[in-house]
């Protein structure tokens, strides 16, 4: 179940949309493939083609979307895990270091 924790509230109105699209293709993915067939590769790129244009998103790599269904379940629902992270350089860090 899906909750927004208090570091998700914090993200960019931007990184919480891309986070709920994730949410709602994580879950479009689970009920359209089988579960021996999960991440196949004829089955996935089958899905991509159908529903990445049609939900407005990038096609992740296999990996990616892996990893984003390890860290949902891990961190038990937070949306926060599926939200793109902003790089962010520290002030102190030199060009050259």
């Amino acid at each position: 179940m899906a909750y927004a924790s208090k570091r998700f509230l914090l993200l960019s109105q931007e990184q919480q949309q891309e986070a709920q699209k994730r949410k709602l293709f994580i879950e479009k993915y689970l009920s359209y493939a089988e579960p021996s067939q999960f991440l196949e590769s004829r089955n996935w790129e089958r899905f991509c083609e159908d529903y990445c244009h049609s939900m407005q998103m990038n096609r992740p790599d296999r990996e990616e979307f892996a990893k984003w269904c390890f860290d949902y379940k891990m961190w038990q629902g937070d949306l926060f895990v599926l939200a793109p992270q902003v790089e962010q350089t520290s002030p102190y860090q030199r060009a050259n270091s």
